[in-house]
């Protein structure tokens, strides 16, 4: 079975990542409020960046790709979101700019990681 914010159609996708009937999103604590959420959150995402700045070898070899990114999300957001380490269904922006689509997000993705990796290859020589 699929979850709810994989309907199919970007538009149809959205409702899915929220508690039906309310404007906050599903998570694992049982949250109706924004607010409490949002608090619940950030505490719950500090924590687990404590734990990632004392033991940084949590997520394995630093790739620098896709891999990695949604590694680091995942281990962040863990506590909260079921879909924590999951590309996003829908389009999203903010202040009037545009994320990459998500069906699109592998491509630019793979071109930092290249040019982070043929930074650090420079950087040896």
């Amino acid at each position: 079975m699929g979850h709810p914010w994989g309907a199919g159609s970007h538009e149809e996708n959205w409702p899915g990542y929220f508690i039906p009937g309310t404007t906050v999103l599903r998570n694992k604590l049982g949250i109706a409020s924004v607010e409490v959420l949002r608090d619940a959150e950030n505490d719950l995402v500090e924590a687990r960046l404590i734990e990632l700045r004392e033991f940084p070898r949590l997520l394995g070899e630093r790739t620098y790709d896709l891999t990695l990114l949604q590694a680091i999300h995942r281990h962040l957001f863990q506590d909260v979101y079921e879909w924590a380490g999951h590309l996003r269904t829908v389009g999203i922006e903010k202040a009037d700019e545009a994320f990459c689509p998500p069906n699109s997000i592998a491509v630019p993705m793979a071109h930092v990681a290249n040019r982070i990796n043929e930074s650090k290859r420079l950087a040896l020589v």
